[in-house]
C-alpha cells in the first residue's frame, strides 16, 4: 500500500536578514513565516500572526524588526532579538471592500519609514508606531 503526503506549503516571500545574511525570513502560502538558518540548514522558528498568505517581509536594522504583510491585510512587526510579535495592525480599507490582492512592504534607506502597497493605495507609516 502506497501512502501519499500532501506537499509542503509553497513559500511566497523572502528577505535575508540584515546582519546575518545566513537568516533568512520566508514568508509561506499557509500564512506562516519560517526563520530559516542557512548555516545549519534549519528552520529556527515559525511565526504565526496572519490569517492568509504572506505577501511581504522587510527588516529594518535600526529598529530591530521584521515587518510581514499578509493577504489578510494585516501588518505584523517581530522582534529580531526574540521573534515575537510586538504589533498588528489592519491596513484601512474603503467601506465594504474586502481585502484582495498583494500587499507589500518595504522600508526607506532611513530604515525608520515603511511604505505599504495595496491595490489602488500607498501609504507611509512611521514604523516605530505603526502609525501613518
Amino acid at each position: 500500500m502506497t501512502t501519499f503526503m500532501p506537499p509542503p506549503p509553497a513559500s511566497t516571500f523572502l528577505a535575508f536578514h540584515p546582519q546575518d545574511n545566513n537568516i533568512i525570513a520566508i514568508g509561506m502560502e499557509d500564512s506562516t513565516i519560517h526563520i530559516y538558518n542557512v548555516r545549519v540548514d534549519e528552520v529556527k522558528i515559525r511565526l504565526k500572526g496572519h490569517q492568509k498568505r504572506i505577501t511581504g517581509l522587510a527588516f529594518s536594522n535600526s529598529l530591530h524588526i521584521l515587518v510581514s504583510s499578509g493577504a489578510d491585510a494585516q501588518l505584523c512587526v517581530w522582534a529580531t532579538d526574540s521573534w515575537e510579535k510586538k504589533k498588528s495592525v489592519a491596513i484601512q480599507m474603503p467601506a465594504g471592500k474586502t481585502p484582495s490582492g498583494d500587499t507589500r512592504v518595504q522600508f526607506n534607506s532611513d530604515q525608520n519609514r515603511l511604505l505599504v502597497v495595496h491595490e489602488t493605495q500607498i501609504a507611509i507609516y512611521d514604523a516605530s508606531k505603526m502609525e501613518r
